[in-house]
Order: structure tokens, then C-alpha cells, then sequence
């Protein structure tokens, strides 16, 4: 069974821009090249082909893909994407946080969407900014909790630790990204991306279809209203002409 690809290493997340606490004002004209963390190694699965071969002269296909390394074929996919749960599916909380990395290791590969994470490529960084392995752990317990994880929860109980301490996750994706001014389009772009990595990584059509509407739902929480028709853009985007610092969310 294809599952959430593991061993990728740590980098920022659902991202998303989606689970950071930059609650405070981000200052001005600040964008990231880089987030400060590594990028996946070995995020995207792929098949070699959609026809078998033998190695005497006569090749042939029914109906699904099959190679050499074992791929499954089309009915022994969808043997896979029905047992279990989706959790499990998905590797588990283990399975999940490999995802999370890789998704996020694509996002902020994106010249625009990096400029969002100003906080977390300051250095020093803010303490009072999650930093980047707390983000990608609380995305992870949003997306465990969403899909009915055994033992999971959003917020966690207890918060997320790592070498800098322990941050609380919020629980307002609005507060959350109020200050990121993000536009629909960009928005939409990121949930683009998410869905290309998982797709790449092998994850079960049905199953990207459930995270995906997870996702989107949040989506008036997430864009700031007066931008939800906006394209796709960096920070601040078309909201840089129209809000100034007196309202505390721009810098100009």
C-alpha cells in the first residue's frame, strides 16, 4: 500500500502558512529567500511506466500499470486505498509529519508564498514566533485530529516542544493569519502545491479529496476578505497600497 512518504527532513509547514502565531505586525518589505530548515529528500514517488515487459520477446498490459519495482497495479491500489482508515493510510502521525515536510519543503520553494514566513527566517528569530519544526508539528496534530487520529488533538494538549522550547498551538486560523494578508489566489496556489506533492508521493485519490476539502474549508478563516478575489502574489501584495501601519498590520 502506498503510504505518506517518511525520511524527509525537517523543514517549515499547512506551512500552510497554517498553523503560525505571527500575530504581531511582520515588518516591512521583509521576504525570504529560504526558510531556514532542509528541503525533502525522497518526498515524490513515481511509477516507471503504464505497460509491462518481459524479458522474452512479448509484452503485454491489461488494464493497469505494473513495473519492475513492484508497483501496484490499478486493482491492487484500490484494494489498498480501502483498508484501514485514512489515518492509518497515511502512515500515522509518523507518516503524517513526513508529509507535512514535504509539503512544506515545495511551498516555500515558491518565490511567493516564502515571503510569508519572514518570522521564521529572521535570525535571531522572534521568541515569541513559533519556529519552524513547531509550526510543521502542529500542522501535523491539525491534520491527525482532523482525520480522527487515535490520541490525536488540536490544539495539543501540553503545546509542541523542540530544542527551543514549548510553543502553544493556536486554535484561530483566523488570528493566526490576519497579519499574512493572504489573497485568494494565493491561497489557492498553496493548496495547489499541497495537493501535486501528495499525488506525486502516491497518497490515495480519495484521501487527498478529504484533506483537500479539510483544507479549503478554512479558506475564509485564512484570506483576508477584501483580498479573497486577489490572484496569487507575495506578501503584502495588492494589500501594500491600501492598509497602512496605523492599522498595525503593514509596516509601509
Amino acid at each position: 500500500m502506498k503510504m505518506w512518504i517518511l525520511g524527509v527532513t525537517a523543514l517549515t509547514s499547512l506551512g500552510i502558512a497554517a498553523c503560525s502565531s505571527n500575530s504581531s505586525s511582520p515588518p516591512a518589505g521583509n521576504s525570504a529567500s529560504d526558510s531556514g530548515s532542509g528541503s525533502s529528500s525522497g518526498a515524490s514517488g513515481s511509477s516507471s511506466g503504464g505497460s509491462g515487459s518481459s524479458s522474452g520477446g512479448s509484452s503485454s498490459s491489461s488494464g493497469g500499470s505494473s513495473s519492475s519495482g513492484g508497483v501496484t497495479d490499478a486493482s491492487g491500489e484500490a484494494s489498498a486505498c480501502s483498508e484501514g482508515t485514512i489515518y492509518t493510510r497515511l502512515g500515522g502521525h509518523a507518516g503524517i509529519r513526513g508529509a507535512v515536510n514535504a509539503i512544506v519543503a515545495a511551498e516555500l520553494a515558491d518565490p511567493d508564498i516564502v515571503t510569508y514566513f519572514f518570522f521564521q527566517t529572521t535570525t535571531p528569530m522572534p521568541a515569541e514566533h513559533p519556529t519552524a519544526d513547531q509550526i510543521e508539528e502542529c500542522f501535523t496534530d491539525l491534520v491527525g485530529a482532523a482525520v480522527g487520529g487515535p490520541g490525536e488533538s488540536y490544539p495539543p494538549d501540553g503545546g509542541v516542544s523542540d530544542e527551543a522550547g514549548t510553543f502553544q498551538c493556536n486554535p484561530s486560523m483566523q488570528s493566526i493569519h490576519a497579519p499574512l494578508l493572504i489573497s485568494g489566489g494565493t491561497f489557492d496556489k498553496f493548496i495547489t502545491i499541497a495537493g501535486g506533492v501528495l499525488t506525486t508521493a502516491g497518497v490515495c485519490p480519495d484521501d487527498i479529496t478529504t484533506l483537500a476539502g479539510a483544507l479549503v474549508s478554512t479558506k475564509t478563516e485564512v484570506v483576508t476578505p477584501s483580498l479573497f478575489d486577489a490572484g496569487y502574489q507575495a506578501f503584502p501584495g495588492d494589500a501594500a497600497a491600501t492598509i497602512g501601519a496605523s492599522d498595525g498590520a503593514v509596516e509601509q
